[in-house]
């Protein structure tokens, strides 16, 4: 066996590859023709022998072979471990061999994997190489353990070259304003509903407007899980029942106006009437994710904390969740004792509410959304009944909402826009809604599109995770949806609702799929709110398409915008997120130096709009005044609008002009980028954590979704497996690759879980704080954890 053959004593070749953002540090010469030319697998096995002994690994049972990985060779070592072999001598040996053939030979290896003895392919009693490595890419290789090595073996990583943070183009020097567009857009002026107008104060005022003339049209509907839709409130039914709430509110509960009360009920026409049956007694609602046997251990701790944080003093919920609640399998997670009382929406009577509460002034609180964002932190909010007014006017413009309107929601109504649209915009503006409870589309993937094609509707808004749900489960059943009529050519708007970036790896392909059944692909499109604003954009009807962009990933590493064509490398597809509401104006703001960008800038989103949250929940001492300042009423420096207050999103974005034009004016398109505190700092640069999961999604057939985090300024990736009878150690390797190669970086540490384990909230987000604590606390429970070095 020769030795000698396998010498480093090759040239380094200086790498060239250079721009504006990244300098390529020199990158040893490829060992692919070394290895191929040589008996470098000899070399491995004479290597590891010397370290250990052939009761561990079979003598010849080596296949050693190189995979590219970022502009250079990597070299793989691949061994049959004996059956009787234990996982702790396993990984012992494998970090002895790494370590030796980095001391000896100074090479550093990309991996090294076990496999069960006879698992290589052989051709006349040796180890075939190329089947080896063709059954390893395309992971069918079953791999008993793994030992990746990228942070050792990738030398090459590209380091960005940061640029000094410019001021903006609108800051001011004496007095002057350099001569760039401002990134700045506007709504159109908001016009007055001409019944309603500024009579009314509060949205139970408005309900009891609506009762009482218009109480024979329908307002909302439910659907079934087979489809069967039934007429069950009109003005004045939903009027009634609200009633007779808010007299049980009073008698059974003691509940007078100001306080504060938890709706935890189901979506559907309870939860409905529970919160306008609060509003007509001046109580304050906050609703709540319901309970359900799939969701208590991981909600009723999200529960607990909102009801201690909100004060409430009573709990409105339904019978079927009292006993959920106070079943053995729940109550271990919290004590019951210490929640409010308990009141059963089934209890009420027939006997109505005397007197009606009529807020003196519409900026008291109406009700309190908390939210849970996909960073994992809970914030309470406080909406005024002006606030809700202001949304209904704006939603009703947009939309172009009237009675003859029918619209469909498949929506977890517990936050955000989601609650706005299903508990406000229908009382206020008349239309037919028809409501489908999210659970019922498990059963029956079919019944969103079927209610659609059966009311011939217009309008529907959704979650991500419906999109998921049908791209999932109807993807090769467009043929038999057709042969039983539906029919989804008469639908002009679908809106996503969601707290983050325009998801179009999943929206673009459900648009293509679902073109047979007569869908457009100009009706789709997404909304976009916040903590602050809720509302800002939504798509209405007959408004331009949203556009899509391609951007250079790696300039947005910088926060810099580089648009570049489809199909470049390192290239990222956005969408403009919706339209902007009437009566909004958005500016996009350096949140450093707190001075205007121009156009194609990227920076913070800032709003200013008539509802706008009150504020935080929770605001009294100074420490609470002035985060109620920093994000209510921030102000621009260097500007003749420092006299404005700004609401600050937290979300990065940037504006840009568009070709067509609406009325005479030139149309503005606002895109969004990723939330600022869910971004991960990683290397002095910026990364979105969607764009790193999507990217994983991609690398491998067995993977169902993932997660990123950022742990100990290491990069920790959670990915799902298909199922249990799939190989996870196969999946780390292309995870690893796939980061490497497409955003230059290396991740710490590998987890493969089961489906289902990583947490997401109501509008389909993964809850990456929440999974990060799992981890931390060792509760993940996961079926492979692979940390590389």
């Amino acid at each position: 066996m020769n030795l000698h053959s396998s010498r480093f004593d090759t040239d380094y070749l200086l790498c060239s590859i250079t721009d504006d953002d990244y300098y390529i540090p020199l990158s040893e010469y490829s060992f692919l023709k070394m290895v191929k030319e040589s008996n470098y697998d000899d070399l491995f096995i004479v290597t590891s022998l010397f370290i250990s002994s052939l009761r561990f690994v079979f003598k010849n049972r080596v296949a050693v072979f190189s995979v590219p990985v970022l502009n250079d060779e990597r070299i793989l070592a691949i061994a049959e471990v004996r059956d009787d072999s234990k996982d702790d001598i396993a990984f012992k040996w494998m970090n002895t061999v790494v370590s030796a053939v980095e001391t000896i030979h100074g090479i550093s290896l990309y991996g090294v994997m076990l496999v069960t003895s006879n698992s290589l392919p052989k051709i006349r009693g040796s180890i075939y190489i190329p089947e080896a490595k063709t059954r390893y890419l395309d992971g069918t290789l079953k791999l008993e353990h793994i030992l990746m090595c990228p942070h050792q073996c990738i030398t090459n990583i590209p380091v960005l070259r940061r640029h000094p943070e410019s001021l903006g183009p609108a800051f001011t020097i004496g007095g002057l304003m350099r001569s760039v567009k401002l990134a700045q857009m506007q709504g159109t002026p908001v016009t007055p509903n001409r019944e309603i107008g500024n009579n009314y104060k509060g949205m139970g005022e408005i309900l009891e407007w609506r009762g009482t003339k218009y109480g024979d049209l329908p307002l909302y509907s439910t659907s079934d899980v087979k489809g069967k839709v039934s007429l069950s409130y009109t003005g004045r039914s939903l009027l009634k029942k609200s009633e007779r709430v808010a007299a049980y509110l009073s008698e059974k509960g003691k509940l007078i106006s100001g306080n504060i009360i938890a709706l935890l009920l189901p979506p559907g026409l309870d939860l409905i009437a529970g919160f306008y049956g609060s509003l007509l007694l001046g109580l304050i609602p906050v609703v709540i994710r319901n309970v359900t046997s799939q969701n208590y251990n991981s909600l009723v701790p999200t529960i607990s904390h909102i009801l201690e944080r909100s004060k409430s003093v009573a709990i409105l919920t339904s019978h079927s969740t009292i006993r959920q609640l106070r079943s053995k399998e729940v109550s271990t997670y919290f004590e019951l004792r210490t929640w409010p009382p308990l009141l059963d929406i089934e209890d009420i009577g027939r006997k109505r509410l005397e007197k009606m509460y009529h807020p003196p002034t519409s900026e008291l609180i109406a009700y309190i959304d908390y939210t849970v964002s996909d960073t994992g932190v809970l914030t309470g909010t406080k909406v005024s009944h002006q606030n809700c007014l202001h949304f209904c006017r704006s939603h009703q413009q947009t939309c172009e909402l009237n009675p003859n309107h029918s619209s469909v929601l498949i929506l977890e109504p517990s936050s955000g826009l989601g609650l706005m649209i299903y508990l406000l915009s229908s009382v206020f503006s008349g239309q037919h809604t028809i409501l489908i409870h999210p659970t019922d589309l498990l059963q029956n993937p079919s019944l969103w599109f079927f209610v659609l094609s059966q009311h011939k509707a217009i309008e529907t808004y959704c979650t991500y995770s419906v999109i998921e749900t049908c791209l999932r489960d109807l993807s090769s059943a467009t043929q038999n949806l057709i042969s039983k009529g539906i029919n989804l050519s008469n639908l002009q708007s679908l809106v996503v609702v969601g707290e983050e970036r325009p998801r179009m790896n999943i929206i673009s392909p459900f648009s293509v799929l679902f073109a047979r059944l007569g869908l457009s692909f100009r009706a789709i499109s997404t909304s976009f709110g916040c903590r602050v604003n809720s509302a800002i954009c939504v798509q209405g009807l007959k408004q331009p398409t949203p556009i899509q962009l391609y951007l250079d990933a790696r300039a947005l590493k910088l926060d810099k915008i580089k648009v570049v064509e489809r199909g470049v490398p390192h290239s990222i597809l956005l969408s403009s997120s919706g339209r902007l509401l009437p009566g909004v104006t958005v500016v996009i703001v350096n949140s450093n130096t707190r001075t205007l960008l121009g156009e194609g800038e990227l920076g913070e989103i800032w709003v200013i709009s008539e509802h706008n949250a009150v504020g935080f929940d929770g605001i009294g001492d100074d420490i609470s005044a002035e985060i109620h300042k920093e994000h209510f009423q921030a102000s621009i420096q260097g500007s003749d609008t420092i006299l404005q207050q700004y609401a600050r999103s937290g979300f990065l974005g940037f504006i840009i002009k568009g070709e067509e034009e609406e009325e005479g004016q030139i149309v503005y398109h606002l895109f969004i980028v990723g939330s600022i505190e869910g971004s991960l700092n990683l290397d002095s640069a910026r990364y979105y954590p969607r764009d790193l999961e999507n990217s994983v999604n991609r690398c491998h057939k067995f993977i169902t979704t993932s997660a990123v985090f950022e742990g100990d300024h290491l990069l920790v990736v959670v990915a799902e497996l298909e199922s249990e009878d799939k190989d996870p150690l196969s999946v780390v390797p292309r995870i690893t690759t796939a980061l490497v190669e497409e955003h230059y970086v290396i991740p710490g540490v590998v987890v493969i879980v089961d489906p289902k384990t990583i947490p997401i909230n109501s509008r389909g987000e993964i809850q990456r704080l929440h999974l990060k604590d799992s981890f931390l606390s060792d509760q993940l429970d996961p079926i492979y954890i692979a940390y590389n070095l």
